[in-house]
């Protein structure tokens, strides 16, 4: 297969690391929401809660997800 260029593999890695930092910060913020849902007793504030992790799962963790497993098999396949 053919190599990447050094300027190519730079954005590559660059895309990859935006993505994994991404589904970092939604892993965070999914912990954080849900030890709030633990400790609240509100109704109204644990639908809220729920609704916000299904949000949180349905965008920013679908797509960083997806950009890291696919510049990751990028980087894999066109790099030694």
């Amino acid at each position: 297969m053919k190599n990447l260029s050094l300027s190519s593999k730079k954005w590559l890695v660059s895309l990859h690391i935006l993505f994994a930092s991404i589904w970092f910060g939604a892993t965070v913020a999914f912990f954080i929401l849900c030890l709030n849902v633990l400790v609240t007793k509100d109704v109204a504030t644990i639908e809220f809660y729920y609704t916000s992790l299904l949000l949180l799962e349905t965008t920013a963790g679908r797509a960083s997800i997806i950009g890291t497993v696919v510049t990751g098999i990028l980087l894999s396949i066109f790099t030694h």
